[in-house]
């Protein structure tokens, strides 16, 4: 069974459903005025059904080995 979401920016991050993983994308909006361009996947990634706490807290932080925050830092596209 596949479950899609669309969470535009600013939003909540949100936790995975008991025994589902994920597969996520964070990417800038058709209206972004970035050089990167429009539509540019930032991160992807994927995440184990039991991997909800890591899941809730690294993807927005730079504590994790690989977060969106820590490769925005990394690698200056933007």
């Amino acid at each position: 069974m596949l479950h899609g979401e669309l969470l535009p920016a600013p939003h909540r991050q949100t936790g995975l459903r008991p025994g589902i993983g994920a597969v996520y994308a964070f990417a800038l909006s058709t209206r972004t005025t970035s050089a990167a361009g429009a539509g540019m996947v930032l991160k992807a990634g994927k995440a184990g059904p039991n991997s909800d706490a890591r899941f809730r807290s690294q993807h927005y932080t730079t504590s994790g080995r690989s977060t969106l925050a820590k490769s925005l830092l990394t690698h200056r596209i933007l």
